[in-house]
Order: structure tokens, then C-alpha cells, then sequence
């Protein structure tokens, strides 16, 4: 018994849910609280069209401004690879929302990897780390070279039992390394504005972890030039002496000493 009227809430042609209205006793709706009712749900279909807006506004602008912060930081003067890599994990995980994260990386010329979870990091031969990531996302995210989005796929082996979302991207840093950013979590998926920004990560921390790498070598080699002229300076004195003085004893070396401070 009883009358009820209802509206759909709705978003273009998506309806988006339903607003009714129960009256206890039987009643007939005129026209114009018809009208008044519909346009009454129109009105609350905007006010939540617009907050849906909002929200995903104030999340892109969220994802946004952590990874300006990690860019900024890996950017940063001196920073160590090792440091580069505990920026990504740190950044992936916030912008992703993940509850699990792996990053694999593969010294191509060592023939080691690398492995660091948020929590530790361990180094291990090639064929150790080639055993755990075999059937995986990363496994097949390396052979693809490409992003892979997605629920868990039965014919892959979950890296984490139970993390069924799972996502996989591809990181390389030039010809030295080769390796995956993983995320995981229980349930939901990622985004497009998440797969967006997560890829834009991993591109900057593969091209500041190769500037770290090059900017570590040529500080060894700027060392070992110090060193050597160093070197050759000892031993153009020997040679030459003190103003074709020769002598390199305790003694004539004191006087040579005295000499310059005249």
C-alpha cells in the first residue's frame, strides 16, 4: 500500500543511480510535483557530477605534485643511484596507492640484480633473481618492454600471493641496466592518469639514475687524474732537484725548505 515515485539520477544518457519518494497512504502525483520532483534529481545529478570532478581534480593534482617532488629530488646535485631508486619505490607506491612494490633491476654487464622493496635491498646472482620473477609480470613486462595494467592473469604467477591488481613498467637505463617497477595490491585497479604519471616517473628515474652513474665515473676519474699528476710532480722534483739542486734527503729537503721561505 502506499504510493512511491522515482527519477533517475543521471549524467548525460549514464544513469548513475535512483531518487525516490514514499508516500504511506495511496495519492496521485499532478503534473507539476512531477516536474518539480524530476528537476529536483537533475539538481542533485550535477551537485554529484560536479563533486566526481572535483575529486578527480584534486587526485590528478595530488599525483602530480608528489612526482614534481621526486623529479625535483632526483634531479638533485649529487645524488646517489642507490638514492634515486628509494625516491622511485617511495613516490610509486603514494601516487599508485599500492600496498606492495618491487623494483628488479639487471646488471646487464655483471650479470647480477638488484632488488629492492620498500623495505630492503638485496643483490643477487642473475640466475637467482631469473628463478623468483619466472612466470610473473615482470618477467613478461621485460620481454615485452611495455606496460602491463591489469587483474592478475591466471597463466602468471602472482609475485605476492593474494595482490591480484598488478601493474608492471619497464625501466632501462641505456645499455647497463634493464628492469621492472611493480606495484601491486589486493584489490582495484589503476587508473590512466595513474599508468600516466607512474610512466613519467620511471623515465625520469632512468635517465637521473644514468646521469648519478656518469656523474660517479668521471668524479673516479677526475680522483684518479688528481692522483697521477700528483705523481708526476713528486717525480719531475726528484728528477730536477730544487732549482737544479739535486738532493732528496731529510736534510737537503729542509734546506731547500728554508730556501723558499727566504
Amino acid at each position: 500500500r502506499g504510493s512511491y515515485f522515482c527519477a533517475p539520477l543521471k549524467i548525460g544518457e549514464e544513469v548513475i543511480g535512483i531518487i525516490a519518494a514514499w508516500f504511506k497512504e495511496e495519492t496521485k502525483f499532478c503534473p507539476k510535483e512531477i516536474d518539480l520532483f524530476v528537476t529536483y534529481a537533475n539538481t542533485v545529478s550535477m551537485i554529484i557530477h560536479n563533486m566526481r570532478l572535483f575529486e578527480a581534480n584534486a587526485e590528478k593534482i595530488r599525483q602530480l605534485t608528489i612526482l614534481q617532488d621526486a623529479v625535483s629530488e632526483m634531479n638533485a646535485s649529487y645524488v646517489q643511484a642507490n638514492h634515486i631508486l628509494q625516491i622511485l619505490v617511495k613516490s610509486a607506491v603514494r601516487i599508485a596507492r599500492s600496498e606492495k612494490v618491487l623494483v628488479y633491476l639487471h646488471d646487464i654487464e655483471m650479470r647480477r640484480c638488484l632488488l629492492n622493496d620498500g623495505d630492503q635491498v638485496t643483490v643477487d646472482d642473475f640466475a637467482t633473481c631469473e628463478q623468483r620473477i619466472g612466470s610473473t609480470i615482470i618477467r613478461k613486462a621485460l620481454d615485452r618492454d611495455a606496460i602491463l595494467n591489469g587483474a592478475h592473469d591466471q597463466a602468471l604467477q602472482p609475485v605476492f600471493p593474494g595482490y591480484v591488481s598488478e601493474i608492471a613498467l619497464p625501466l632501462r637505463v641505456k645499455d647497463k641496466f634493464r628492469g621492472v617497477l611493480y606495484l601491486a595490491r589486493t584489490a582495484g585497479g589503476y587508473s590512466e592518469d595513474q599508468v600516466h604519471v607512474l610512466d613519467i616517473l620511471v623515465k625520469n628515474a632512468s635517465t637521473s639514475y644514468d646521469n648519478a652513474i656518469m656523474h660517479s665515473v668521471l668524479s673516479q676519474e677526475a680522483k684518479s687524474l688528481k692522483t697521477e699528476v700528483a705523481k708526476l710532480k713528486e717525480r719531475e722534483d726528484i728528477l730536477l732537484g730544487f732549482h737544479n739542486m739535486l738532493g732528496k734527503s731529510k736534510k737537503m729537503l729542509g734546506l731547500f725548505h728554508v730556501i723558499r721561505e727566504v
